[in-house]
């Protein structure tokens, strides 16, 4: 992949930058560490099996899903938690690009059919470099739910064990359904990219569509919309001001940047530091009085950095009015977010307040 080798011009590591193998990277202590640690990666990866990509109506499940993650974590005496970076497998029921699965085939095809040719000299094979590759993976990086795109990988090596249910005729049908209707519903209904939905805004004319599509600010983009909110307070302001915006690095940007892209206001996304110069900013925005980033990890007064397992993996900058108002700014006005509530529940919204600061 060529991001190998923007890593290697940005960072000088194929991997990426310091920072980001110190959060995704498996560290240890002990040998019984390691151990205990791949163990509970590969069971965390071993749940990608059963998804339910699409199918939102298996949401109802997540207390039974919840539950059954814990008691086998709690059955073995490994805290799930332990050695992450706080995540945990969680029902996956709809189609986000990033997290996207198996689907039913997952357990209802791959799983059955692994099983069955376990003792099968023929496709044994493929079913030990599958699992070799998992647990590889399990031992080098810890457990992420974007992950899934690696171990999709893996299952391409599965594919020949398919051939085996074609002897069963209605089973044969089955698989072949299902596997029309993801090729049909996935690329129609991703959530970042409803396909139906935005076509049919092609009525309203390209120029309005491209507007509005790339501002997020319709009810079928089923995202969080604190950057929506966030651009209309902005609007709110006077035109041609330079501003400066501390976001988390977690916010999707890109309806507020479109501002700069118009030419209607001059933003720049910062990372907070000590001594940095705003005298060339009129009004200044920051969220929850706090900013997370990545990358950048410099310890100063109002910034202190992020430990996982002893490790640097962030920064998280303390932001107030009272700091501001020595350098020249004033509160000009704090609005709220509130959170989908489903959308919360999952983990992809969270309620927010936002300050905006005017230069005295």
């Amino acid at each position: 992949s060529y991001n190998y080798i923007l890593n290697f011009i940005n960072y000088g590591n194929f991997l990426g930058s310091e920072w980001t193998i110190n959060e995704h990277g498996l560290f240890y202590n002990n040998p019984i560490e390691f151990i205990k640690s791949v163990f509970s990666n590969l069971i965390k990866y071993a749940f990608y099996i059963f998804d339910f990509s699409g199918l939102n109506i298996f949401c109802l499940l997540d207390p039974i899903y919840d539950n059954f993650v814990q008691n086998l974590f709690n059955f073995i005496h490994i805290n799930p938690y332990f050695n992450s970076n706080g995540e945990i497998p969680r029902l996956n029921t709809g189609l986000v690009e990033q997290t996207v699965g198996f689907g039913v085939l997952g357990f209802l095809v791959l799983l059955p059919l692994s099983i069955k040719n376990l003792f099968n000299k023929k496709f044994l094979p493929f079913i030990l470099i599958f699992i070799s590759q998992t647990i590889l993976l399990s031992a080098v990086i810890i457990y992420f739910p974007t992950s899934i795109r690696f171990f999709i990988g893996f299952v391409v090596i599965l594919i020949p064990i398919l051939s085996t249910s074609f002897k069963y005729g209605f089973y044969k049908k089955f698989i072949c359904l299902l596997c029309l209707f993801y090729f049909i519903y996935t690329p129609l209904f991703l959530i970042q990219r409803p396909y139906i939905a935005i076509m049919g805004k092609f009525k309203d004319g390209y120029k309005t569509m491209t507007d509005e599509i790339r501002n997020l600010d319709y009810e079928f983009y089923f995202i969080s919309k604190k950057t929506v909110l966030l651009k209309k307070e902005i609007e709110k302001l006077e035109k041609n001001k330079k501003i400066a915006v501390f976001l988390s690095e977690n916010n999707m940007i890109y309806p507020i940047k479109y501002l700069d892209y118009e030419k209607k206001y001059d933003i720049d996304f910062l990372s907070f530091k000590d001594k940095m110069d705003l005298s060339k900013y009129d009004y200044i925005i920051y969220e929850n009085n706090m900013q997370k980033v990545s990358s950048d990890v410099n310890e100063d007064e109002y910034c202190k950095a992020l430990y996982l397992n002893n490790r640097k993996i962030a920064k998280l900058c303390f932001l107030n009015e009272e700091n501001f108002k020595k350098r020249g700014f004033m509160l000009y006005n704090k609005v709220y977010y509130k959170a989908d509530k489903f959308l919360e529940t999952k983990g992809s919204d969270s309620n927010s307040t936002y300050f905006t600061l005017k230069r005295m």
